[in-house]
């Protein structure tokens, strides 16, 4: 299993004050930083690799998704939508009952 190391938490000012200093950490270090302003965190500053990865990992997603909902629209492309809603419904009941 991959651990990945804490972000630094900075607050605004800080970011303001070391901006350069801080996108070289991120970049040359691989350094995460959590930027809070007013003591809540607001955005997030991480390696530009991290962040293709992410977007990479949200795309996947997203693709997986949508093939799954066109599986399910082609699986129950025959059926009424009060027969499919029956069906949703009985497998609610099902997996909420002991």
């Amino acid at each position: 299993m991959l651990i990945l190391p804490k972000a630094t938490t900075i607050n605004a000012m800080d970011l303001r004050r070391e901006s350069g200093a801080l996108l070289d950490r991120a970049d040359y270090r691989r350094e995460s930083f959590v930027i809070e302003r007013a003591g809540k965190p607001k955005a997030v500053l991480v390696p530009y690799s991290e962040f293709e990865q992410l977007e990479r990992i949200r795309q996947e997603a997203a693709e997986r998704y949508f093939a799954s909902v066109d599986e399910m629209r082609e699986t129950f492309s025959d059926m009424s939508e009060q027969e499919i809603d029956t069906l949703v419904e009985e497998a609610v009941q099902s997996a909420r009952s002991p």
